[in-house]
């Protein structure tokens, strides 16, 4: 299926155009696929062929997660988790919700969603009434599903954090992150955040909260970290100036950076392939492709 918005590929790196003025509010990579919600449609694309469906939403999207076989979204207006079926595209059913939801992550065999002051769950399998897991007197809105089973919330400042396991128990007191986190990511058992407000990188330990390791920049020229991602090779994040940087989570220690030049707000990880998006302009490129040509950074 041909797609308007699929570009020829730019020094190296694939190019994927959305359209502009849709409002890109959340993006997965499954498979061969990404599916991106955006205001009151969710669409499919191949990586290759670029668009493949556009799902029309009963609200207005918020959030999404997504496995092989189901896409979850987070709607508000009524307020509710739609589930689409992502081989036949057909909206299976909406799981209502007493309050507007911030975001959703699938974790284990269950789906988990933040409210405005609770976090809830229901099974993945068959989804009905949610199930409260936490009434919260500070609101959670950043999910960070681990692959083990593991979940982090972060509340609404984000500048704290509460971990679960898979049946929802929580683990330990609040886990203190210090200002304002701008990206985070768990691998490797780890929260690793990054700050805009000094340009500091932090490995948190993540049973027990503590700082394991701390990168700090130049004060007089602080890096204003974007976006954070992981895959199989390493944990990554991307700065406002379009540089890249990778860090091995099992030695705790910077490997690589990278002047991309050009604009990187996001990253998403497909397999073992790495991906950027510009919401400006609505692109989404591959990354990994491109970095044997990029200069590297200056540390």
């Amino acid at each position: 299926m041909s797609d308007p918005f699929l570009q020829p590929s730019l020094e190296g790196v694939e190019n994927l155009m959305f359209e502009p003025e849709r409002t890109l509010t959340l993006i997965q990579a499954v498979g061969r696929s990404f599916w991106v919600a955006g205001g009151g449609a969710v669409r499919q694309h191949d990586r290759d062929d670029g668009l493949v469906a556009e799902i029309l939403l009963p609200g207005t999207a918020v959030a999404l997660t997504a496995s092989e076989s189901v896409v979850w979204v987070a709607t508000t207006d009524d307020s509710g988790v739609v589930a689409i079926d992502a081989s036949s595209k057909a909206v299976l059913g909406t799981v209502p919700l007493d309050e507007e939801p911030s975001d959703i992550a699938l974790v284990g065999s269950s789906v988990w969603v933040t409210q405005a002051s609770s976090l809830v769950s229901m099974s993945s399998r068959n989804p009905r009434k949610p199930t409260l897991l936490l009434d919260s007197e500070i609101p959670l809105v950043w999910l960070l599903a681990g692959a083990a089973g593991e979940c982090f919330a972060l509340d609404e400042e984000q500048e704290f954090a509460l971990r679960f396991d898979e049946s929802g128990e929580q683990l330990g007191d609040w886990i203190e992150l210090g200002d304002r986190v701008d990206a985070v990511v768990f691998a490797a058992n780890s929260l690793w955040a990054g700050y805009r407000s000094n340009g500091a990188l932090h490995q948190f330990d993540g049973a027990t909260g503590s700082v394991v390791n701390e990168w700090t920049t130049d004060p007089l020229r602080p890096i204003e970290w974007l976006s954070g991602e992981t895959n199989r090779s390493g944990v990554w994040f991307a700065d406002q100036e379009g540089r890249l940087t990778k860090i091995n989570p099992v030695a705790g220690a910077v490997t690589g950076r990278w002047d991309l030049k050009c604009r990187v707000d996001f990253l998403v990880a497909m397999n073992d392939e790495l991906w950027g998006g510009d919401e400006h302009h609505g692109h989404l490129f591959r990354i990994d492709s491109a970095l044997r040509s990029a200069s590297q950074a200056e540390p």
